[in-house]
Order: structure tokens, then C-alpha cells, then sequence
């Protein structure tokens, strides 16, 4: 009876008040037990009107908090791709025309030298044919003007290479010989002087100490006298070698040399104008001649060039594999099949192939990879060494694990980063085949049993939004606040570390500020 009177009294009130009540005067407590004093509040007078408050016998939802399995994966669509792969690629030097006789199936296997695509080759060894004679006729024309050449300028050229190595030389024998040669013998001339007036002051120096040294004895042996008198011829000699070195020095410095230098300088000038007789005498025709002959030995060449580079495309004719597998037509783009409808069109008898374009990929079936697209959004979670989870669209039952290999740091077309996961393969896989595609979920975070609470419970503190509240219902007044800490979060719930206890209620959504 005392619920239902104070259930009545908050509906007269709020149908009397209500121009001047908020949405929030009842906060859904009426039907709890308290005091009907508690549940009267006096309200502000507001402007304007609000809507009418939820029945005074509506009850707020409350959650009790509880142990909840977390998981956050990060879901990716993926494509399985192989890791060895060989694109088939025409790439021509010189042909154009690549008209198609056969070509294999998609999907057939084939091993190293096996016949891909065999191309039509009339045209091009009918053009083989002619430029084969058409060279022919210009190195008979070569030989024939060589050999007009060969008369007119047999002697010529060499002529000129002759006076020019002359000219060279005699002009580095006069620089050596003013630099280096006359100084030279400017100082050894001077200094063979020396060592004679040396040899001659050594020399009188010691008969003289000799004579000293023999003086003080009264009698003169027969040995001193010897030596007394070798030492005389010494110094004899010493004179002489002095005189005949100062002879020799001033012949050399002021005949010999002198002639020695006008007769290097006349050389010099006498090698000068033979070059330029020699220059003169090179007839202008011949220059004519071996102008026309560089032209014929350029097209030559060229013409050479091009048979080679034909001869080559010739090869490209019979399409092989480069590697073994399975033939995929069109190509592989970060492991996707793009052109695979517009390569079967062009396989067909008839149709014209084009220099690099890649009509085929042969793919080795194993190893495979698997490539996916992370969003902006994502990019943050997904980092290499990462756990995770491959599903193929094929076969759903199937789940194979993974690991992150890498992601690339640089967006793509679409805003969204190459990422490439390594994907163990067994024997129950074995139908899995690359360009299928996948569901890869990465692993974020998994607790089996932390407490947690929906996310639509969680409110912020208005003083400092960084804090997390709950509401706690009260059994008089409005629901009580407690800040709480935070852990892992999931679209639905987030899990609670400190603040509450298992087995509290709290409610379910956090009440909204009242205007």
C-alpha cells in the first residue's frame, strides 16, 4: 500500500509540474522503496517546456557485473597467393606481330621448356630473308670502296702519324734537354771540379803532415822515403786530374753544349715543317671518300643490329615456360588475377599478342602466402609476428594458422596497406589454390575471464573526461557514481580492472546529464 501511494503521489506531481520539469525529475526510483519526501524535489523554473518524464513505474535496466569472455580480432579479406610465380611476357627488340596459332588451357600444368603459345612466323622470316640480302649487297659495296681507298691513301695517314710521333718526340727530347739533361750536366761538370780540387787539398794535406812527421828524425829511413815519395806523386797526379777537369769543364760549357742545344733546335723546327708538308699533301678527294665510307659502315652496322635483334624476336615465336606449375592467364597484382577474361581473348587462333603484356603467370601451387588490406583504422593493430587466423571462402571448416610476415608502411591506390601473412599449409588444405580468397582474423587480445560490463554502461566524469564512471542504482536519490579503471575494450564490452567487485549491479546504461 505505501508503494502504491507514493507511486501516486510522484505521477500528480509530475503532471502538475511538468512545464517546469526536466526530462530527468524521475529518475526511475519510484518503484523501489523510500521515503516519499526523498522522491520530491523542488524544480528550477525553466523557459521552455520538456517532455513528459518516463512513468513514474518505469524501472532502469541494471547489469550485474560478471566474468565475460573477451576477445578483439581484427578481420581482413585476403587472397591466397604463391610465393614463386613467373610472369610470361613478350618483349620484342625490333618485331611487332604476334599473331597466335595455339595456346594452352588456363589452369594446365606444365614444367620448365614446356610450349605455352605458338606464334605465326611467316612475316617475320620473310623479313629475315631480305635483310639477310639486302646486307649481303652492302658489304659487297664496302670491300669495293675500301679497295678504291687503299691506293689513294696507302702512305698518307701513316705519313701524317709518322710526322706528328716525330714532332712529338723531338719536342719532348728539347723540353728534357733544357729541364732536366743541361742542368745535369751544368752540375756534374762543376762538381767532377771539385771532387779534383778536393782530391788535390786531401792529397797535399797529407805530405804535408807526413813531412812533419818524418822532420824530427835525423835519419830518414828507407820506408818513409817511400811513402814520402808516393805521396809526392799523388799530389802530382791531383793537379794534373784538376787541370784536365777545369779543361774538359770549360770545352763542354762553352763548345760542346752550346753546339749540342742549336743543333736540337734546328731538328725541332726542321720536324715542324715536315709535318705541315705532310698535312698539306693529304688530297681533299680522299677525305670525300672516307666520309662516304663511315656512312657505308654505319648503315652497315645498323642493318647488322636489327638482323640480331630479329633473329631474336624469331626465338620469342615458340612461348615456353620459364618455370614449372600451373598456367594462370593474365598477371598477379598484390594477389589479386587482373585480365584474366582479356588474356583468354587474346590466346585465341588469330589474335595479335603485345610486346609487355602479361598474358600468363605460371604459379607454383606451393608455398602459398596470404595477402591482405589493412584500413587506416586498422593499421595500428596489425603488426609483424602477429598471431592469426585464415578461413578460405571455399571452405569454410577449414582454419589455418598464421603469422604476420609483414605490412607495408606506404598506403596503396585504395588507402589501404599491403600486408602479407605466412600461412601453414597441411594435407587437409591441399585444395586451396592461389587467387582463392579468405577471412584473416588477427588476434588482438583474448581473456577468458576478465569482469566486464557493456560499453553503453561506461560514462565519463564531466570535470575530467578522462575518468570512467558507472552508475550504481540507489535505493533513495539518483543512482550513485563510482569511478572505475578500464582495461581492454570490444565493440560491446570493456573490461573492468579496479573498481568493481563480481556480483555488483550497476545499470545497464549510464544515465545522461540532465539540461
Amino acid at each position: 500500500m505505501q508503494r502504491l501511494a507514493i507511486c501516486a503521489l510522484l505521477t500528480i506531481l509530475t503532471l502538475t509540474m511538468s512545464p517546469v520539469l526536466g526530462a530527468g525529475a524521475v529518475s526511475g526510483t519510484a518503484d523501489r522503496k523510500a521515503p516519499a519526501s526523498a522522491s520530491v524535489k523542488k524544480p528550477e523554473a525553466k523557459p521552455a517546456a520538456k517532455p513528459a518524464a518516463k512513468p513514474a513505474d518505469t524501472k532502469p535496466t541494471t547489469y550485474k557485473v560478471r566474468k565475460r569472455l573477451l576477445r578483439v580480432d581484427v578481420a581482413l579479406e585476403g587472397v591466397f597467393e604463391a610465393k614463386s610465380m613467373a610472369e610470361v611476357v613478350l618483349r620484342p627488340q625490333e618485331w611487332s606481330e604476334f599473331e597466335v596459332l595455339k595456346a594452352v588451357e588456363h589452369g594446365t600444368a606444365v614444367k620448365p621448356g614446356d610450349l605455352l603459345v605458338s606464334i605465326d612466323t611467316e612475316k617475320i622470316d620473310r623479313a629475315i630473308a631480305d635483310l639477310e640480302r639486302d646486307l649481303t649487297l652492302a658489304r659487297l659495296s664496302l670491300q669495293e670502296t675500301e679497295t678504291q681507298l687503299q691506293l689513294g691513301r696507302a702512305t698518307g695517314p701513316l705519313d701524317l702519324a709518322l710526322g706528328e710521333r716525330s714532332k712529338r718526340n723531338i719536342d719532348q727530347d728539347m723540353a728534357h734537354y733544357l729541364q732536366v739533361e743541361r742542368p745535369m750536366m751544368e752540375r756534374t761538370l762543376k762538381f767532377m771540379v771539385k771532387m779534383a780540387e778536393d782530391r788535390l787539398a786531401y792529397e797535399q794535406e797529407e805530405l804535408r803532415q807526413l813531412e812533419k812527421m818524418y822532420k824530427a828524425d835525423d835519419l830518414v829511413e828507407e820506408t818513409e822515403e817511400i811513402i814520402l815519395r808516393r805521396a809526392r806523386d799523388s799530389v802530382a797526379q791531383a793537379k794534373f786530374s784538376l787541370e784536365r777537369a777545369t779543361t774538359d769543364c770549360a770545352s763542354l760549357l762553352k763548345i760542346s753544349m752550346p753546339r749540342a742545344e742549336e743543333a736540337l733546335k734546328m731538328s725541332v723546327q726542321r720536324q715542324a715543317i715536315e709535318l705541315k708538308k705532310i698535312q698539306a699533301s693529304v688530297p681533299a678527294a680522299q677525305r670525300k671518300i672516307e666520309l662516304s665510307l663511315g656512312k657505308i659502315k654505319v648503315d652497315l652496322g645498323r642493318n647488322e643490329e636489327r638482323l640480331g635483334r630479329l633473329v631474336a624476336d624469331r626465338k620469342l615465336m615458340n612461348v615456353k615456360a620459364p618455370i614449372g606449375g600451373i598456367v594462370y592467364y593474365g598477371r598477379v597484382v598484390r594477389g589479386k588475377w587482373i585480365g584474366a577474361e582479356m588474356s583468354a581473348d587474346k590466346l585465341r587462333r588469330g589474335a595479335r599478342l603485345m610486346a609487355e603484356d602479361v598474358f600468363m603467370t605460371i604459379v607454383e601451387p606451393r608455398p602459398l602466402t596470404v595477402r591482405a588490406a589493412a584500413s587506416e583504422k586498422q593499421l595500428r593493430y596489425v603488426v609483424a609476428g602477429m598471431k592469426a587466423g585464415v578461413t578460405p571462402t571455399a571452405f569454410p571448416d577449414l582454419k589455418l594458422d598464421a603469422i604476420v610476415e609483414r605490412v607495408s608502411g606506404v598506403p596503396g591506390p585504395a588507402k589501404e596497406f599491403d600486408t602479407v601473412l605466412t600461412v601453414a599449409l597441411g594435407e587437409p588444405s591441399r585444395a586451396v589454390m592461389p587467387g582463392m580468397s579468405c577471412e584473416v582474423k588477427i588476434l588482438l587480445f583474448f581473456k577468458p575471464d576478465p569482469l566486464a560490463i557493456p560499453l553503453a554502461a561506461l560514462g565519463a566524469d564531466e570535470a575530467d573526461p578522462a575518468k570512467c564512471l558507472v552508475a550504481l542504482p540507489s535505493k533513495v536519490g539518483p543512482p550513485v557514481r563510482r569511478e572505475v579503471t578500464v582495461g581492454r575494450r570490444t565493440e560491446k564490452l570493456a573490461e573492468i580492472v579496479k573498481g568493481l567487485s563480481e556480483g555488483e549491479e550497476i545499470l545497464a546504461e549510464f544515465p545522461k546529464e540532465k539540461e
